[in-house]
């Protein structure tokens, strides 16, 4: 089997871990590639930090982008993610609360966008959400997400990222 994004080497399995079946992972990261293909965006390259993140919920699949992808995403997310600055506790995980997106950098990443735009178009997520995304998700998110997690009525996020075959598992604050 190919590993998405041309990846090479054996598929590692964790005893005890629920995972995805390789062809629902390798479906998952090939419909990232095909939404960035209708987009108009440029292939996934490891250096871009170009990042397209997707999650389904009711047979629905909603794709988030990082902000900057394009001159166009930047603008035509900015009112989104500002509402969504608002609509989140921060404190915790973080000490303070942000006063501009430039505190909460995890609201302009692909990760979050999915979720909110998920959030948005349905009025709630499931209390498990399983996510793929096709660049390693950053420290930032891992961080930050937990709020944002916690807003959404989400217990448990499973995240598949950079290709990768074991989930990430990021939780909501309590």
């Amino acid at each position: 089997m190919l590993l998405p994004f041309g990846m090479k080497g054996p598929i590692k399995k964790t005893p005890g871990v629920i995972q995805k079946s390789n062809k629902q992972i390798s479906e998952s990261y090939d419909e990232i590639k095909r939404f960035r293909e209708k987009a108009g965006l440029k292939p996934y390259a490891i250096d871009s930090g170009d990042t397209v993140a997707a999650v389904k919920v009711n047979d629905r699949t909603f794709f988030g982008v990082n902000s900057t992808i394009t001159k166009e995403s930047q603008k035509a997310t900015r009112e989104l993610r500002q509402k969504w600055l608002k609509e989140v506790q921060w404190v915790p995980p973080k000490k303070s609360s942000p006063k501009h997106l430039g505190h909460a950098q995890s609201l302009t990443h692909a990760e979050s966008h999915s979720l909110i735009r998920a959030f948005e178009k349905e009025g709630h997520l499931p209390q498990k959400v399983t996510m793929f995304v096709d660049r390693k998700t950053c420290n930032i998110c891992r961080g930050e997400m937990p709020a944002l997690l916690k807003r959404l009525g989400v217990d448990e996020l499973e995240v598949y990222s950079g290709g990768l075959e074991k989930p990430l598992v990021i939780k909501a604050t309590k």
